[in-house]
């Protein structure tokens, strides 16, 4: 049985979310999991403690936690900024994206703008054993 499982995510301009299971096989996340502020965009007092590996760790809705059978997916993710011609999930990823926060963001650590004849792709491995879920 795999416990990894890579998904991909894809966001349109319409804010529709397609959310594909690649495989049940474990794979080896490749990617530079470099993350940092991007300069010259607004940011808060607090922006410079923020911790990619542990980002907003708690429930989002605390009034209605479950208990022990959720996972965080907050965290680094790769994206890709392609154009909507395109349909096929990406082959390369252009770096790393902190999520959960938007992509025109400083927090990101992207900073660019989607636009309306663009698809925003993301991509992450989870791990599901009982032993890494919070």
């Amino acid at each position: 049985m795999f416990n990894i499982i890579p998904i991909t995510m894809k966001v349109t301009s319409q804010k529709f979310v397609f959310l594909v299971l690649l495989s049940l096989t474990p794979i080896v996340l490749n990617a530079q999991q470099s993350w940092q502020l991007v300069k010259g965009k607004i940011t808060s007092p607090w922006a410079e403690k923020v911790d990619p590996n542990n980002v907003l760790p708690e429930y989002p809705r605390p009034q209605m936690e479950r208990k022990g059978n959720w996972t965080n997916l907050n965290g680094l993710w790769q994206y890709a900024i392609l154009p909507k011609s395109q349909q096929s999930i990406p082959s390369e990823w252009q770096g790393s994206i902190l999520v959960p926060f938007c992509v025109e963001s400083a927090l990101s650590g992207v900073g660019k703008t989607v636009g309306k004849d663009s698809v925003l792709w993301y991509k992450r491995t989870i791990d599901l054993s009982p032993s890494k879920k919070q």
